[in-house]
């Protein structure tokens, strides 16, 4: 007998497309972000972009989206990198484990290759703790009302509200490519000028 194909619901099969379009558009433009990484962190509209892509977590304590800002600074810290087992440096962009295991895994993409590729991450699950609680410092956090399990919800419900305003990826990848143009345009002028 052969397997059966399950057919996925069409939200999951349209939220998976549009999560491994994303991951393409960051891995095809990498470069770029690299290139770019002062003006990401330095305007807070691409600092806290989001991609489902990108979060750290354990079993335990759940997982946090990692804003774009937030991975670039912790790269330039080399405190989510790794080196790519074919050729160069590797930008790491997910990691999950088991706080009480010890086990754990991340994933990156290689500077030069282009590849996914999975690390050594060193101190582990304490390094993967460590990012999770500065992912939720800096997540593009939404107001809830709360809730207590003995007791139901509490206080006012209030409506959802977008603390921190922020574009998508690939907005910003075309604002990046605009901006690499006009820097190639100026760089030309400059050339032309001092021949």
């Amino acid at each position: 007998m052969g397997t059966k194909k399950v057919n996925k619901p069409k939200l999951q099969k349209q939220a998976e497309e549009e999560t491994e379009s994303e991951l393409k558009l960051f891995n095809d433009n990498i470069d770029l972000i690299i290139t770019y990484s002062e003006v990401i962190t330095s305007k807070k509209e691409f600092f806290y972009i989001e991609l489902p892509s990108a979060y750290v977590g354990t079993y335990i304590s759940g997982s946090a989206i990692v804003p774009l800002g937030l991975l670039i600074t912790l790269w330039r810290d080399k405190k989510f990198t790794g080196q790519c087992k074919i050729c160069g440096d590797l930008f790491l962009f997910i990691g999950g484990g088991g706080g009480l295991s010890g086990a754990y895994s991340a994933w990156g993409i290689c500077s030069k290759c282009k590849t996914i590729d999975t690390p050594e991450l060193p101190s582990g699950v304490r390094r993967l703790t460590e990012i999770q609680s500065l992912a939720s410092k800096y997540s593009n956090f939404i107001k809830i009302t709360k809730s207590r399990w003995e007791k139901g919800l509490v206080g006012e419900p209030t409506d959802d509200e977008v603390v921190r305003e922020k574009i998508g990826l690939e907005e910003l990848i075309n604002h990046l490519k605009t901006l690499e143009k006009f820097e190639e345009v100026e760089q030309l002028k400059i050339d032309e000028f001092t021949d």
